[in-house]
Parts: structure tokens; C-alpha cells; sequence
């Protein structure tokens, strides 16, 4: 029975690390936090399981911090092209207008662009400086994504290999 109980939850953290990888790229879903709190989850159900107090610490710091850098990447991203709130809130406005556009994975990239775009326009910047704005809002939003997925799949493969190693 316990074996079952166990393979169980380890099948629910997998797709707890799946929901994880979609919230690494989905504005709703804060993916880092997910997958911290999958691990808390985890260790509190299993106290004497594979997985340390210390790392759960470490991955909720960890998921912490990528959700900080999400922000201020994107922010320093932004402003470092020359963005105001017009850019910074169209980006947002088309993240969200790109996840209900097909095909999906690409809108989510190209969409915020757009909306950055369309942000500056609307605030009567001029196309060049509008563009200029859209990519440095683009950038900064790449490399907060790529922090955040980083963490996920961080914890993800420490989860799998204490399981697996211990």
C-alpha cells in the first residue's frame, strides 16, 4: 500500500512540475512558487522521504528569487530601451491577448512585443522609439523566463535524482 501511495505522489509532483513549466511562461501561473510549494507539499506528507528540509528551503529561496528577478528584469528590460508605462502595460495586455491567440508558443513571445508597440504608439512615441522600446521589453521578459524556467527544471531534475540516488 505504501509503494502505491508513493508512486502516487510522485505522480502528482510530475504534473505539478508540468503545471510548473507552463506558469514558467503564463502570467497567471507563478511557475517557480508551484513547484517550491509542490516540494513543501511533499516533504510535509512525507516526512521521512527522500528529500531534505534544506533543500525545500533552498528551492523556496530559489523560487523566490526567480519570481523577484521576473519583475525586475522586465522591468530593467523595459526601461533600458527607452519604455514608459504605455510599453510596460501593452506588453502585459498582449501576453495576455497572445495566450488565447493560436499558435499559442509563439504568440506568447510575439504578442507582448506587439502590445509594447502598440503601448509607445499610444503614448505618442514615435514607430523607431516604439520598436526600441518593444525589444528591450522583449529582452528583459526572455531573460526573466529563462531565470524562472531555469529554477523549474532545477528543481524538477534535484526532485527526480534525490528520489532516484537515495
Amino acid at each position: 500500500m505504501e509503494i502505491a501511495i508513493q508512486v502516487f505522489a510522485v505522480s502528482l509532483m510530475t504534473i505539478i512540475f508540468v503545471i510548473a513549466f507552463a506558469g514558467v511562461v503564463v502570467p497567471v501561473l507563478p511557475g517557480p512558487p508551484i513547484a517550491a510549494l509542490a516540494l513543501l507539499v511533499y516533504k510535509l506528507v512525507f516526512p521521512e522521504g527522500a528529500i531534505s528540509w534544506n533543500f525545500v528551503i533552498i528551492a523556496s529561496v530559489a523560487a523566490i528569487l526567480a519570481q523577484i528577478a521576473d519583475f525586475i528584469l522586465s522591468w530593467l528590460g523595459a526601461k533600458r530601451y527607452g519604455a514608459s508605462w504605455g510599453g510596460v502595460l501593452g506588453s502585459f495586455v498582449g501576453l495576455i491577448v497572445g495566450i488565447m491567440l493560436s499558435p499559442t508558443i509563439i504568440m506568447i513571445f510575439l504578442a507582448p512585443i506587439a502590445g509594447a508597440i502598440l503601448g509607445e504608439l499610444a503614448t505618442g512615441k514615435d514607430m523607431r522609439a516604439s520598436v526600441k522600446a518593444g525589444w528591450g521589453t522583449f529582452l528583459g521578459t526572455m531573460l526573466a523566463t529563462i531565470v524562472k524556467f531555469t529554477v523549474v527544471v532545477s528543481t524538477a531534475f534535484a526532485f527526480y535524482a534525490t528520489l532516484i540516488f537515495k
